[in-house]
């Protein structure tokens, strides 16, 4: 039996289009094609870079707003000399606000660019801190250095005179400066320079208890500079130096311009005494190159000596007289009332008001001579306040008590009527003729108006009193 021939297919299932096959292909490198997709990727590449530019402006921009307060966590360190307490109080302050504030922003980029800023400045915040920390601890190290030498060096001087107290604070006072040079790892050369400076307070401190106040200044120095062999750790520029110093010092606390209880005079001496000291061999410590700056201290105080001594005289001289015018004041009073009397009869009460207008007239009249006559003696003013009182007394038991200081039955006040109405004839007289002042300079006289040499004036009894006696009848 004939074989029959077999067909098997080849054929597969597939999902892909029937490719089409051309001879025409379109290079993707070149031509149009090529155009459109570089352009494509320029744009894509702007984009991205402007959003990485935007993103960078926002986070720079964030965290400048927020440095002004994370400055301020730095700021509260900065005398911290606890290097550690320091850091750690900088850390939490800064983590605590820049992870509330990171948390706010919603753009992750925007976000991790300013975790970056915030990280940089961290660290070298910390940097700062340590630096700053060791610089507050040296600062406070140093502090504590100069006050107890302060505190030590005062204690010596107010036990001058007491030898085994004294050697106690400079013990302590030598032992302490030894001790800082260690501290500071200072070297041999400046470890030395520092006891030295030590040395040379205490040397002054000498010089102020036993030179100042010894009557042989000179020479109580010289045994002082002997003794302490002074030339071992002062210099000789830096002793007149030194020197200059703590006399200006004690002699501008002796000397304060204006003060009452200054004393010009020791201050005087003082400044005399420096220019007399010298070393042992005669070598003097004021040196021709100091001496014309000390002359012009010198010329300033011997100034302020003047005119300290004259203010002085002047101000004793004022409560002397105002002492001896509150007298006068008080014997013009007492002319005309008794102060331990309340007796409530009519010349009691006139005597009252006499001795008020008495008073009061007094008063004006020497305040206004002793304003005119500030240059007059102590002397002057109060035989010028001794005649016043004279005067002012005669004048009011001379004035017809019914016609000047009787009271009016009515309102009980004074009535000077009749007085102005006499002063007004006068002036008007004075005016017409003026050889007929007598009168009226006798009144001036009366009432404490004359010139420095003595006579009425009448020009200021005129232009002042009448018109005081004018206002009292109008009070009436």
């Amino acid at each position: 039996m004939p074989k029959i021939p077999t067909f098997t297919s080849t054929a597969q299932l597939t999902s892909q289009t029937p490719e089409i096959k051309t001879q025409f292909q379109v290079p993707l490198t070149g031509g149009a094609a090529g155009t459109i997709a570089t352009g494509l990727e320029k744009i894509n590449e702007f984009y991205v870079a402007k959003q990485n530019l935007q993103d960078t402006v926002e986070a720079k921009k964030k965290y400048y707003e927020i440095k002004g307060t994370t400055d301020t966590f730095f700021e509260r360190q900065k005398s911290n000399y606890n290097e550690e307490d320091a850091i750690q109080n900088y850390t939490k302050d800064f983590n605590d606000y820049t992870k509330l504030e990171l948390n706010k922003i919603a753009n992750g980029d925007v976000r991790q660019k300013l975790k970056q800023e915030l990280d940089l400045e961290f660290g070298q915040g910390v940097l700062k801190i340590k630096k700053n920390s060791f610089d507050a601890l040296e600062k406070e190290a140093v502090s504590i250095y100069n006050t107890g030498q302060t505190t030590d060096v005062a204690a010596y001087e107010q036990n001058a005179g007491n030898p085994l107290e004294q050697y106690k604070f400079k013990d302590q006072v030598l032992r302490r400066a030894e001790e800082y040079g260690t501290q500071f790892k200072l070297s041999d050369i400046d470890k030395q320079l520092k006891v030295n400076a030590a040395k040379a307070t205490l040397f002054l401190s000498d010089v102020k208890s036993q030179v100042m106040n010894s009557e042989n200044p000179t020479e109580a120095f010289k045994q002082l500079y002997e003794n302490n062999n002074a030339q071992t750790f002062i210099k000789d520029s830096d002793l007149t130096k030194l020197l200059i110093e703590t006399y200006k010092n004690k002699i501008s606390n002796m000397a304060v311009k204006g003060d009452p209880n200054s004393d010009y005079t020791a201050a005087v001496n003082l400044a005399d005494q420096v220019e007399k000291l010298t070393k042992p061999n005669g070598t003097k410590i004021i040196t021709d190159k100091n001496l014309l700056e000390w002359n012009k201290f010198k010329e300033n105080i011997y100034s302020e000596k003047v005119t300290h001594d004259d203010l002085k005289d002047k101000a004793m001289q004022s409560a002397d007289v105002n002492t001896y015018v509150q007298g006068q004041k008080d014997r013009v009073e007492g002319a005309f009332v008794n102060k331990f009397t309340s007796s409530t009869d009519i010349e009691s009460v006139a005597g009252r008001q006499k001795a008020i207008d008495a008073n009061n007239e007094y008063t004006q009249v020497l305040q206004d001579w002793l304003s005119a006559n500030k240059n007059k003696s102590a002397v002057e003013k109060k035989n010028y306040s001794t005649e016043l009182a004279n005067r002012i007394i005669d004048k009011y038991n001379d004035l017809d008590i019914k016609k000047v200081n009787a009271y009016d039955s009515k309102n009980n006040k004074i009535n000077y009527h009749y007085l102005f109405d006499e002063l007004q004839t006068l002036k008007e007289n004075y005016k017409t003729d003026p050889n007929a002042e007598k009168g009226l300079a006798t009144q001036a006289k009366n009432f404490g108006y004359i010139d420095k040499k003595g006579n009425a004036d009448v020009n200021s009894f005129l232009r002042d009193y009448i018109p005081i006696l004018q206002q009292r009848l109008q009070n009436q």
